[in-house]
């Protein structure tokens, strides 16, 4: 590594490195992201270093790549344009129309449900067909959420489901995943 200029990375409340520039484009590198070298003896914001300005603004679509808390390559998904959202997972991302969709069709199972309960016999099936529908939009909301970069936590909040419906998402790769087609 003799030659190369060293960067020390800020994220989590921890210092990590020394990277190489290539190092660093296998991070999560954002323009408030802190960094330190040598040369500049002071922590700065990534923005300021010129020569990070294509890791930090790519003009080509890049790997996607989540940290650990210490920093650690967890999990990396090489093409955004492949990248599988299960109906029943709370990881990922998904747009405006996806959860719209995801609304409509948890309505129609509630009413379908609904029906079923009411029918004897058929209470304990209506009973675990709930479970899943609530599950279902659940974890449909909670990669709304991630959409705009925030905890899927959020959509417990009163009227908040109506904000995801309005608000836009990132329309860059963020922490949760890349940006939902």
């Amino acid at each position: 590594m003799t030659g190369y200029k060293k960067y020390y990375v800020h994220i989590n409340n921890k210092v990590l490195g020394p990277y190489t520039i290539e190092q660093l484009k296998n991070l999560s590198i954002k323009p408030k992201t802190l960094i330190w070298t040598k040369e500049s003896k002071i922590w700065k914001k990534a923005s300021e270093f010129n020569e990070l300005k294509d890791i930090i603004y790519p003009t080509k679509s890049v790997d996607y790549i989540n940290l650990t808390e210490e920093g650690i390559l967890k999990e990396k998904y090489k093409n955004p344009a492949t990248y599988k959202r299960k109906i029943l997972s709370g990881k990922g991302r998904i747009n405006r129309i996806e959860y719209l969709l995801s609304l409509i069709v948890f309505s129609i199972g509630v009413s379908f449900t609904q029906s079923l309960v009411e029918i004897e016999g058929w209470r304990l099936v209506g009973s675990i067909l709930y479970f899943f529908l609530l599950w279902f939009i659940l974890a449909q909301g909670a990669k709304r959420c991630h959409d705009f970069g925030r905890s899927g936590w959020l959509q417990l909040i009163p009227l908040y489901p109506l904000y995801m419906l309005i608000k836009k998402g990132d329309s860059k790769v963020n922490s949760y995943g890349p940006v939902p087609k």
